[in-house]
């Protein structure tokens, strides 16, 4: 329904059918048909797809929705070299003042 403009497509045609059929009442049943196969698709995803363990999937880095191509490019290159996601701080570890 979603995918490629299918349901902006049908979804009218389906509609109009309906409402032809079973009057003002008609939408209202298009929708709930709708929603029915958007559920029943998404459960069929879930059975048939299931998840990665933890350590399968990527980490994940928030970037700027106006990022250029080459930060994204640095982004993704910093999440696959694990010393560079490591947070030290001054509490940790050895102290960093000469005595």
């Amino acid at each position: 329904m979603l995918a490629l403009g299918v349901g902006a497509i049908l979804g009218p045609a389906s509609a109009g059918l309906l409402m032809e059929w079973l009057g003002p009442n008609g939408f209202l049943w298009d929708l709930a048909i709708m929603h029915v196969v958007m559920v029943a698709f998404g459960l069929y995803c879930i059975r048939v797809h299931p998840t990665r363990d933890s350590d399968e999937q990527g980490h994940y880095v928030m970037t700027p929705s106006d990022t250029a191509p080459l930060g994204t490019a640095w982004a993704e290159e910093a999440t696959q070299d694990f010393g560079q996601l490591e947070l030290k701080l001054s509490g940790d570890g050895e102290s960093s003042e000469s005595a």
